[in-house]
């Protein structure tokens, strides 16, 4: 089994850019990434988004913060979920300090998103999240 987890990008968008900032210091710890970008402002990682995916064969993270002002996350995902090639390997995973079962439900049910972490992402968290990326790969 490999045991490395490997992205050509890996985004971070969230409206604070201290938490940006801590949680690009833990990915880049735990996640291989030839990239790694952080968003404050939702609607230009949207656009970032859309030029890489008109790159081929590209691995895409993305870790979401659900409350913001410009747009909320699930706006996010649904903007998104609209953009041509979107079907390429692209992952969000939400990050957000919401407790609300319907925000949990709602970000887990949605087809672009892997999982939701509670806020902030520690190493612990992506160790497990690491894990089962890793488990998946070995079963396809």
């Amino acid at each position: 089994m490999k045991d490395n987890l490997f992205f050509d990008h890996i985004i971070l968008i969230d409206d604070d850019s201290i938490i940006n900032h801590v949680h690009e210091l833990l990915v880049k710890r735990h996640i291989a990434a030839k990239n790694i970008t952080s968003y404050l402002n939702p609607l230009n990682a949207i656009i970032a988004i859309q030029n890489l995916l008109q790159q081929e064969n590209l691995k895409i993270l993305v870790f979401l913060d659900l409350n913001m002002p410009e747009i909320t996350g699930f706006e996010f995902l649904d903007k998104v979920a609209e953009l041509e090639n979107n079907t390429k390997v692209f992952d969000i995973i939400i990050v957000s300090s919401s407790i609300d079962s319907n925000d949990i439900s709602r970000g887990e049910n949605h087809p672009l998103v892997r999982t939701y972490i509670a806020k902030p992402i520690t190493s612990n968290k992506l160790k497990e999240l690491k894990e089962n990326y890793l488990q998946l790969e070995v079963q396809y």
